[in-house]
C-alpha cells in the first residue's frame, strides 16, 4: 500500500525529521534511545541519528590532536568551524540516503534547537533532500506545567523542568561536551540556555515560520514537583536565569539542589515518553503525503503588507552622545596603547572629533547613514513578518541605547556592543558609530569574530563581564575577517554612553 501510494504521488521517499527544542539534561538521549527499542518504530522506520555532541566531541578530538598543549575549553571555542561542517555533512547525508520504498526515515536531530538555531539544522536537510521527497519537520518540546515569568519576561518551562534538568547535567558522570564534574560551569551553561528562550513560548504558529509542521509534548521532567520545591531554589534559578555568570548563586544553587536531590532524583519513565513519540510518529504516517516543494510555495498572510529592510532602536539626536563616548573611547585605547604603531589612525579619529572636523571633505572617517540596532533584518521578505520578534515589535515605543563598550578597529570602522531590553535577532547587537575602510554591515562581522564561541572575547562576553558597571577594561585582540587579520582595540565603557532612541520600522 506504502509503495503504490508513493508511486501515484510520485513521491521518492517519505522523511519525518525530529528536532528537539529545549535545554540541556532533558534526556532527549535517553527518550531516543527507548524509543528505537519499540518494534513499531522500527518496523515502520528506517533511523539516522545525527548526535550533535558526538560530532562536536570529534572536532574537539581533532583540534586537541593537532594542538596538544590546548586545553578543553580551548578546544571547544575553536573547533566551532570545524564541527558546523561536519554537523551540515551529516544532515545533508542523512538527507540524501535511499530507503526501501517499504519504510519511512526518520531523522532524529539530537541537539537542542533554540528558535534561532533551528534553520542550521532544516536547511542542510531541505536542500540536500530529493526534490520528489515528502520532507516535513516536527518539534519534540518537554511538557511543562506552566511557563516562568520573571520581571515581564516570559520563558516556555517551568521551575521543575529548568531545575530538574540542570540537575542532571550537574550529575552526569560522562557527557561529550559538558559533564558534571565541573559543577559550576554546568550551571552556568545549563541556565545561560536557558536564557535563549525568553519571551519565545514555542507556540507552533511562530515554530511554523521555521516550516515546522507539528509540535510533539512529551514529559520530559517532572511536573508534579512544581509545587513541592522550595521557593529558595526557585528564586536561586530566577536569578541564574537572569545572570547565569554569578557565581554565588552558582554554589547557592549546587547547595540547594543537594539538599533536595531526593525530589530531584524522581524522574518520568522514560520508556512512558518514548511510547508517546511513538505513538505520535505512527500517527503522522497516516497523513496522506505531499512533495516537498509545498513549502517553496507557502503564501504569508502579510503578503500584502509593506515589509520594512530591518527593524531597529534608531537613535533620537544621537550625534553629540556617539561624539562624546567615542572621544572618552579613543582616549582612554590611546592612552593605554601609546607606543602601539597602531594607534595612529585611532589619533586621527580623535582628532576629527575634537576639532569638530568630521563632517569637512577629505576626512577617511565618516558618519554611517543612521545610528541604530538592528533588532531584525526583514529583507523586505514577507515571509519573515510571521518570525515572533517581528510580531511583537511595537513602533514608536522609547527605547535607550547602552553602549557598555566600545571596539575600535583602525583605518576600518567603530562601533558599540549592547544588549538591547528587547529581543533582537543580532548574535551580537551593536550599534555602528563611525566608518573609515569598512562598511557598516561590517561591524556585525568583527563582532562575531570577537564574541562568538571562537573568538578571544567570547568567555568575557558570555559571563557578562561587558555589563558590569563597576569594571572597565581595555584591550588589544587580532581577529580574522573575511580572511584577513585586523587589530581591535575594546575599550569597556564606565559609564556606558546612553543614547535615546525609539523603536523604528
Amino acid at each position: 500500500k506504502i509503495k503504490s501510494e508513493m508511486e501515484s504521488n510520485g513521491i521518492s521517499k517519505n522523511v519525518l525529521v525530529i528536532l528537539p527544542i529545549g535545554i540541556p539534561g532533558l534526556g532527549k538521549s535517553t527518550i531516543y534511545d527507548q524509543l528505537i527499542k519499540i518494534p513499531e518504530i522500527s518496523d515502520k522506520f528506517v533511523i539516522d541519528r545525527v548526535h550533535s555532541d558526538e560530532v562536536k566531541r570529534q572536532a574537539m578530538n581533532e583540534f586537541l590532536a593537532k594542538n596538544p598543549k590546548a586545553s578543553e575549553d580551548e578546544a571547544f571555542k575553536k573547533c566551532q568551524p570545524a564541527y558546523k561542517k561536519k554537523f551540515t555533512f551529516q544532515l545533508s547525508q542523512a538527507a540524501k540516503k535511499k530507503i526501501p520504498q517499504n519504510k519511512w526515515q526518520l531523522i532524529f536531530v539530537d541537539k537542542n534547537h533554540p528558535f534561532n538555531a533551528i534553520s542550521l539544522t532544516v536547511d542542510p536537510i531541505w536542500n540536500n533532500a530529493p526534490k520528489d521527497s515528502n520532507v516535513t519537520f516536527h518539534a519534540l518540546i518537554p511538557d511543562v506545567c506552566k511557563n516562568i515569568a520573571i520581571e515581564g519576561a516570559t520563558y516556555p518551562f517551568s521551575y521543575s523542568c529548568m531545575i530538574q534538568s540542570n540537575f542532571r547535567v550537574c550529575h552526569r558522570e560522562k557527557h561529550d561536551t559538558l559533564p558534571g564534574s565541573d559543577k559550576l560551569k554546568a550551571i552556568q551553561v545549563g541556565f545561560f540556555f536557558c536564557s535563549f528562550y525568553k519571551n519565545n513560548l514555542l507556540e507552533a504558529k511562530d515554530l511554523s515560520s521555521k516550516y515546522i509542521e507539528t509540535v510533539i509534548h512529551i514529559p520530559m521532567t517532572n511536573e508534579s514537583l512544581e509545587d513541592k520545591l522550595p521557593d529558595e531554589l526557585k528564586d536561586c534559578a530566577a536569578k541564574l536565569l537572569q545572570k547565569s555568570q554569578n557565581v554565588d548563586k552558582q554554589n547557592e544553587f549546587w547547595k540547594l539542589v543537594q539538599q533536595n536531590e531526593d525530589l530531584l532524583l524522581q524522574n518520568p519513565d522514560p520508556k512512558v515518553s518514548a511510547k508517546l513519540l511513538a505513538d505520535s510518529l505512527i500517527a503522522l504516517t497516516t497523513v496522506k503525503p505531499s512533495l516537498k516543494p509545498k513549502y517553496q510555495k507557502k503564501q504569508q498572510k502579510n503578503d500584502n503588507k509593506k515589509v520594512p529592510i530591518f527593524i531597529c532602536i534608531m537613535g533620537k539626536n544621537p550625534q553629540d552622545k556617539v561624539l562624546t563616548g567615542l572621544n572618552s573611547a579613543c582616549q582612554t585605547a590611546i592612552q593605554t596603547f601609546a607606543d602601539d604603531e597602531e594607534i595612529d589612525s585611532i589619533k586621527e579619529l580623535n582628532q576629527l572629533i575634537e576639532k569638530n572636523s568630521l563632517s569637512k571633505k577629505g576626512n577617511s572617517w565618516k558618519f554611517p547613514a543612521t545610528w541604530h540596532i538592528t533588532l531584525l533584518f526583514m529583507g523586505k521578505n514577507p515571509n519573515n513578518m510571521s518570525n515572533p520578534i517581528y510580531q511583537k515589535f511595537k513602533e514608536g515605543e522609547d527605547m535607550n541605547i547602552e553602549v557598555e563598550a566600545v571596539i575600535l578597529v583602525p583605518g576600518k570602522i567603530a562601533f558599540g556592543i549592547a544588549f538591547p531590553k528587547t529581543e533582537c535577532a543580532n548574535k551580537i547587537p551593536h550599534l555602528t558609530m563611525m566608518i573609515d575602510g569598512y562598511p557598516p554591515k561590517m561591524s556585525n562581522a568583527v563582532a562575531e569574530q570577537l564574541f562568538l564561541e571562537q573568538g578571544p572575547l567570547h568567555e568575557e562576553y558570555i559571563k557578562g563581564e561587558f555589563q558590569n558597571k563597576e569594571k572597565p577594561f581595555t584591550l588589544k585582540k587580532k581577529v580574522k575577517v573575511e580572511g584577513k587579520e585586523v587589530t581591535c582595540f575594546v575599550i569597556k565603557m564606565i559609564p556606558s554612553i546612553i543614547i535615546p532612541g525609539e523603536t523604528k520600522a
